[in-house]
């Protein structure tokens, strides 16, 4: 499980990168995870990535 403490939600405001939980590199791949609700990004992909059971 992922979450920011302090968390990065901030109403409908974008934080852009700074304020993502994970950061996917072209190619990458993630599997299994929970992203909790003090994520104000989620997840960034570089490029394509493959996201399963997210």
């Amino acid at each position: 499980r992922w979450d920011r403490k302090p968390s990065t939600c901030n109403a409908q405001t974008r934080g852009g990168s700074k304020d993502t939980v994970l950061i996917l590199e072209d190619g990458a791949t993630l599997n299994n995870v929970i992203v909790g609700p003090n994520n104000g990004e989620g997840i960034h992909c570089k490029g394509k990535c493959t996201l399963s059971n997210v």
